[in-house]
């Protein structure tokens, strides 16, 4: 079965992140021991800590989408913690969710709050930390404010599309040209794929360091090591509840033929790649080995 999920794309799904790679990230300034970037439809602020040896936790990042907050690290977790931060000694817990090569934890505003003001955080996964000095945080954050504000405000439409193509690839491997679509929770770019299961051509996800194409299906993520990935541009355009736009680009199909469009989703401080179809109650995409449903997306059309 199908987990669903609240996301909160809202205003901020109409704004197009379909360009290269290098140009979908763009730094919006830096306050004190913290660099705000914006990621066209969300914001972070990332926190360089002191450790020095990769995965031991050297990366925190605080993501806003909409109103949604999110802390990020790349810690490595053996499984889901609910740990007690410290913040200045304060304690608030958060539930952190492991995935590859990082964890995430939707945050509560009181702890943002803390955090404004705060020297001193300890994600107290282990009992040495990992723990940060924090210089500019207020300022960070209201640089994160004011990146979301703008980009929910953004209304200019999309670029008119420039053509889509499949171009077949396998084990991991990216077309230079392929459009950026997505970015996962670590903050890299996610490209649109279309993979072969069972009869069917399902959409899904890759970006570096992936084997292949993750898509969902059956309620689980599924990796296919063949498959196709998307070039040239295309718009992407708000939808809910399982609505298809009338000039949805297909982009696959099920085993008896019915067709299947791109969908992306807001989804904790990341934005994924899925696939919808008449009859879906939304954006089905996978994520941590499972395959979600959120009812507030975008559809890829020409």
């Amino acid at each position: 079965m199908r987990h669903s999920v609240h996301t909160a794309l809202a205003a901020v799904a109409s704004l197009l992140l379909v360009a290269p790679a290098a140009q979908a990230q763009q730094v919006v300034g830096e306050s004190g021991s913290w660099r705000v970037e914006s990621f066209g439809v969300s914001c972070a602020a990332w926190l360089t800590g002191p450790n020095s040896e990769p995965g031991s936790g050297n990366m925190v990042r605080i993501d806003l989408d909409g109103d949604q907050w999110s802390m990020v690290s790349d810690f490595p977790l053996t499984g889901d913690v609910t740990t007690t931060l410290l913040v200045d000694g304060r304690a608030f817990q958060a539930t952190f969710e492991r995935h590859s090569d990082a964890a995430s934890a939707l945050i509560r505003p009181e702890l943002v709050r803390a955090l404004r003001s705060a020297r001193r955080l300890n994600l107290n996964f282990d009992p040495t930390g990992p723990r940060y000095a924090l210089q500019g945080t207020a300022g960070a954050f209201d640089l994160l404010e004011g990146c979301a504000r703008q980009a929910a405000s953004a209304a200019a439409p999309a670029p008119v599309a420039a053509g889509v193509d499949w171009v077949p690839q396998s084990g991991g491997s990216i077309p230079q040209n392929a459009p950026a679509a997505g970015r996962d929770t670590n903050g890299q770019p996610l490209f649109l794929c279309l993979a072969e299961h069972n009869g069917g051509q399902h959409p899904g996800k890759i970006r570096p360091g992936f084997h292949g194409c993750d898509f969902g299906y059956g309620g689980r993520e599924i990796t296919a090591h063949a498959y196709s990935v998307m070039v040239g541009q295309g718009r992407w355009v708000p939808a809910t509840g399982g609505q298809v736009p009338p000039n949805a680009l297909r982009s696959g199909q099920e085993a008896d033929g019915s067709a299947l469009f791109a969908c992306r989703i807001g989804y904790r401080g990341s934005l994924q790649l899925g696939k919808i179809r008449p009859g879906f109650d939304g954006c089905n995409f996978s994520y941590g080995g499972r395959e979600f449903t959120g009812s507030s997306y975008e559809v890829l059309v020409p």
